[in-house]
């Protein structure tokens, strides 16, 4: 009689099967977060270079640089939560430098960093989420 394994076909292809999945999305992930960076820099070269559109390089510019921006909100947010403070308030002070899209955010995830609260007044000295939005949390 002939002895048959225990264990499917199709429960051996599970890993694997993961395994790809995992990459893929990694690699996709990648792919996302790069393109406008390479987008902007062929639209650069392209002006540059054989007199292409330049209003179109200097908007693919833009774009990436605040793609590149918001980048260090996400940096902060794992900082923080690996309990790296000094380095989160780097990573915002940075992010206050290009844009105050996350400012109403950081005076409730860092209600005592009064770093933070004075680059944000320094940087950004109209936003309404200076000092003033430290004091409301």
């Amino acid at each position: 009689m002939a002895r048959t394994r225990s264990t499917k076909p199709q429960l051996r292809l599970l890993p694997a099967t993961a395994g790809l999945l995992g990459l893929v999305a990694v690699i996709g992930g990648l792919v996302w977060i790069m393109y406008p960076a390479n987008k902007a820099a062929h639209q650069t070269a392209a002006a540059l270079v054989g007199g292409a559109d330049r209003e179109a390089a200097v908007e693919a510019g833009q774009v990436t640089a605040e793609t590149q921006c918001a980048l260090h909100w996400y940096k902060g947010l794992l900082l923080q939560r690996q309990g790296n403070i000094t380095a989160r308030d780097t990573a915002w002070t940075e992010l206050l430098s290009c844009t105050d899209r996350f400012n109403r955010f950081m005076p409730v995830l860092a209600p005592d960093s009064a770093g933070l609260a004075q680059a944000a007044v320094e940087r950004q000295p109209s936003s309404p989420w200076g000092i003033s939005g430290w004091r409301r949390c």
